[in-house]
């Protein structure tokens, strides 16, 4: 019988390579988020950081009050609770959000953009990981309910404004074609409403998130 670890990871697997996942192609400030690179997170989580190698599960409470979180020197996905994604729709879009600080992570210190290395500010890489999340739940409305809320229940019961402003942003590049880069505008609108809300609670906001890599077995990061 598989131990919680085990079935946590297949759970999260499951949902980096749904069908709403595997559509996620866009640009933000020099980072690209595809599904293929999130299915690779989902193979570092299903390797489950035996030998130093993958991704880790933990299951320990959230000091920030985030629902979840990625920790890039221990490179653990940092849960509640054993049924965290389980069911609820926002914990599953948070799972996305989460992968998404771990494919950066994967990326070591600095991205290449305009084919010169360039590490983007801590705020940048939460505007494409909050974006992503809303963007995998839009594709999941279309995909399963057949149309998308503009105010869905999730939204409704979020305090922080920067999930109303990247839910926003994701509605309206979801029009656009794939592989499209965000506006300029549009990430400096999440960038001023991330700096604004992390400002109210003394959170650098100026800062670099420490990505350093993520070991894997070889042939099996692409």
């Amino acid at each position: 019988m598989p131990d919680d670890t085990t079935v946590i990871a297949q759970r999260f697997s499951a949902i980096l390579t749904s069908r709403p996942c595997r559509r996620l192609d866009y640009w933000v400030g020099g980072m690209h988020v595809t599904g293929a690179g999130l299915a690779t997170i989902a193979r570092a989580i299903t390797i489950g950081g035996k030998n130093g190698k993958g991704i880790g599960i933990k299951i320990a409470k959230i000091s920030s009050g985030a629902e979840a979180g990625y920790d890039p020197a221990t490179n653990e996905i940092l849960i509640p609770g054993r049924d965290w994604a389980s069911s609820d729709r926002f914990q599953r879009l948070a799972l996305v959000h989460e992968g998404i600080h771990a494919l950066r992570d994967l990326q070591g210190r600095s991205v290449t953009w305009n084919g010169k290395a360039y590490r983007p500010l801590s705020m940048t890489d939460e505007a494409t990981a909050y974006l992503g999340g809303c963007l995998f739940d839009i594709y999941w409305q279309e995909e399963c309910l057949g149309s998308v809320s503009e105010n869905p229940l999730w939204l409704m019961q979020r305090k922080a404004a920067i999930h109303a402003v990247a839910y926003k942003v994701a509605r309206d590049h979801a029009n656009r074609t794939s592989g499209s880069a965000i506006t300029l505008d549009e990430l400096l609108l999440m960038n001023r409403t991330y700096r604004k809300s992390k400002r109210l609670v003394g959170v650098p906001v100026n800062s670099r998130f420490d990505n350093d890599g993520i070991p894997m077995p070889a042939g099996k990061r692409r």
